[in-house]
């Protein structure tokens, strides 16, 4: 983006895993036009109020670009009383989704203010008067298509065609978890991430993931070992024992990473426990 669009990128340096909304104002200045976050970080879980974004976001006159892709599904989240402009989020992970597929969220309004900078697909464009079955059989049809842009979110649509089985599966998946108790879901996760964490730190393991419900999601990310080699092999050991945390690093922060979801029993991290404590004695 630097390179091709000229615009100037400002990245918020980490604090052992942790950053807060202080140190995003610190690099912000008449010049910002947009404020981009992870609502959960991906490799921590470490959870930011976006209501205190939202508000800086205000108070600076620039855009706020979410991206929810660990929070959705496992997080209420509430866009009703938030500024936040743009939000995307893949829907594979935490809403169990088919992959290829997801959710874009613009405020209402927002559109007429950012064109998109991508080649627009066919149902990007506002949709003919008499429905695309007609104007696609007219004719007198060209190439160039005379049409403008959507008047809403659809105009940042970028196939050409939608990806209708896709589609099927999210709706499927969105109606099986808006039936569920949200809260519930959330209470539950809460309760085993604090267990898991407690346990992971009993055993002398670095725990990356904060302690505290208000800055945590489903994610807790703990380094058994200071070298990632061994990480790796504790993981090919556990994926032998059906057992499937993943191993994710970045910026000098990561190990093993686990995904509590409301499917996720005590007795799931029982296991995982008991199968870390017998394969790290042999590594």
């Amino acid at each position: 983006m630097q390179q091709h669009l000229g615009v100037e990128v400002r990245v918020v340096r980490h604090r052992k895993g942790l950053v807060t909304i202080d140190d995003y104002a610190e690099l912000i200045d008449k010049r910002t036009r947009l404020l981009l976050v992870s609502s959960v970080q991906w490799i921590n879980g470490l959870r930011l109020d976006l209501a205190a974004f939202s508000q800086l976001a205000e108070q600076h006159g620039c855009f706020l670009v979410v991206d929810a892709i660990q929070q959705l599904g496992a997080i209420p989240l509430d866009l009703s009383g938030l500024r936040v402009d743009f939000l995307a989020a893949g829907a594979q992970k935490w809403l169990n989704a088919p992959f290829g597929v997801g959710l874009l969220y613009v405020r209402q309004g927002v559109q007429d203010q950012v064109r998109p900078g991508l080649a627009h697909g066919l149902f990007a464009l506002a949709e003919p008067a008499q429905g695309w079955v007609r104007y696609l059989g007219d004719p007198g049809l060209t190439p160039f298509l005379p049409l403008p842009l959507a008047p809403d979110a659809r105009r940042f649509e970028i196939h050409g065609m939608p990806k209708t089985i896709g589609a099927a599966g999210l709706a499927a998946s969105l109606a099986y978890v808006n039936g569920l108790d949200q809260y519930a879901v959330t209470a539950h996760i809460m309760a085993l991430g604090d267990f898991l964490i407690e346990q992971l730190k009993r055993r002398g393991i670095t725990v990356w993931t904060p302690a505290a419900p208000h800055l945590r999601s489903g994610i807790v990310t703990c380094e058994p070992f200071p070298d990632a080699e061994r990480v790796h092999r504790l993981t090919q050991a556990l994926e032998a024992e059906r057992i499937y945390p993943t191993v994710r690093y970045c910026s000098g922060v990561g190990g093993l990473r686990v995904s509590i979801h409301y499917y996720t029993s005590r007795e799931d991290l029982e296991a995982l426990l008991a199968a870390m404590d017998g394969i790290m004695k042999k590594l």
